[in-house]
């Protein structure tokens, strides 16, 4: 079994990759980033839930940091849905979590209608 498992699928337009496991150093984080490179080849804004995140170390949050930059830089956005309490502590302890938007659902991320969810022409 591997220790990252990602599913994505789509609110509307919008690629949300559902993560469980655990996103820390090694293979996970390459995974992670592949994939989600990948999905904003196409889109420029995506989301990661990570209400099934069981760990997170320095690693997993650095790769988030570099995923969100990444997005950032090419005009587009990484949100976060519902980070598990493992992955919030994290996020409040390094004090990140003011860098992401972070909602509980994907239905709330487009109610709240910042930009245009669609992939790029």
């Amino acid at each position: 079994m591997t220790e990252l498992e990602m599913k994505t699928t789509y609110a509307g337009s919008l690629p949300v990759v559902c993560c469980a496991g655990r996103l820390v150093f090694g293979e996970t984080c390459v995974r992670l980033e592949k994939h989600t490179k990948a999905l904003l080849e196409s889109y420029p804004v995506i989301a990661l839930d990570l209400h099934g995140i069981r760990a997170l170390d320095s690693a997993g949050l650095g790769m988030l940091v570099k995923l969100l930059t990444s997005a950032r830089r090419s005009q587009g956005d990484l949100k976060l849905i519902a980070p598990s309490a493992k992955a919030r502590e994290v996020l409040r302890l390094t004090k990140l979590e003011s860098i992401f938007e972070i909602a509980q659902s994907a239905e709330e991320l487009l109610a709240r209608g910042h930009r245009v969810f669609a992939a790029s022409a």
